[in-house]
């Protein structure tokens, strides 16, 4: 009976498996969901990313004292990312059915975790989480999870159609109309690269992008931020919290910055991808080169050229 019903529980979760940016876990805990000593067990949950700060789901534990108590666990949850998508505060709210000897006891479940998540790729991740709460006083787990994807086939570029308006678009670039136009298609073409080829989740800081003009280089950095950020797929560290940490770090980022130190500016900005790039302009072409590198390993796993002169 008490398997049939958290077989039961378990499946009232598909509905939210069809969504974009779901998550779903499972894994092992230890807590004192019990009268004497401790209780084990195995948990389960999903949940559904509203946007970068919140998140909500449902969740399921089964807890065994391995002597005469069962317990079986449902609540709802309500996550929130602090800082980023890494690590988070939840609480729980639900009830808690207690089957011990001949008599099933039902008790209202409240609690409050905190945990972490560690990405193992573009979609697995480990999440060690720590709870305390009512009626089981505390509980340590370690879940392996999964992020869905949104819909492979969805075409992206058709939901954002809207482009930013740009003041004083040409102080900016000093260029004519058609150059600005060829600079902005090709600041889009970039910018679609980088989504398309990264997963969600990261966190993301623009360091700088070298040219002869201070006004288009950031520019450019501007265009790829608001890019970036309207496809609610990342984190992005705005370019005004950026010079604040640096002002506080006393951080300098000179117009060539190599990889290594991309990488290790980056760790100190919280984030876990750099880009950084250069535009290069000579009598017969205008190039942009971006590049995106992964703070962790400091090595580069994706590079963006365009020549002006293809983009049209």
């Amino acid at each position: 009976m008490k398997l049939f019903i958290f077989i039961f529980m378990f499946f009232t979760l598909s509905p939210l498996f069809a969504l974009d940016s779901v998550f779903l876990g499972v894994g092992p805990e230890f807590n004192m969901n019990s009268r004497e000593n401790f209780a084990g067990g195995l948990g389960l949950y999903s949940g559904l990313n509203l946007n970068q700060r919140f998140a909500l789901g449902l969740k399921i534990n089964y807890n065994y004292n391995f002597k005469n108590m069962s317990i079986l666990e449902s609540a709802t949850l309500l996550r929130f990312y602090p800082i980023n998508q890494r690590f988070f505060l939840q609480t729980e709210t639900g009830v808690s059915i207690i089957f011990d000897y001949s008599y099933n006891n039902l008790k209202f479940l409240g609690g409050l975790n905190t945990g972490w998540t560690f990405l193992l790729g573009k979609r697995l991740f480990i999440e060690p989480i720590f709870r305390v709460g009512y009626p089981y006083l505390f509980g340590i787990s370690l879940n392996l999870g999964l992020f869905i994807a949104p819909n492979k086939n969805q075409n992206f570029r058709n939901n954002n159609k809207v482009l930013k308006d740009q003041e004083n678009f040409g102080k900016k670039l000093q260029e004519n109309t058609q150059n600005e136009k060829r600079v902005k298609i090709a600041i889009e073409k970039i910018s679609y690269e980088i989504i398309d080829y990264i997963g969600e989740y990261n966190t993301i800081a623009l360091i700088n992008i070298f040219s002869d003009n201070e006004n288009l280089s950031n520019y450019i950095i501007d265009e790829l931020e608001y890019y970036l950020e309207s496809s609610k797929k990342f984190i992005i560290i705005s370019k005004k919290i950026m010079d604040i940490i640096r002002n506080e770090q006393n951080i300098e980022i000179t117009n060539e910055v190599n990889y290594s130190s991309a990488a290790s500016i980056g760790y100190i900005l919280g984030a876990n991808i750099v880009i950084t790039g250069s535009y290069t302009k000579t009598e017969i072409s205008q190039i942009i080169s971006i590049n995106v590198l992964d703070v962790r390993t400091a090595k580069l796993f994706l590079k963006v050229k365009v020549e002006l002169s293809e983009t049209i």
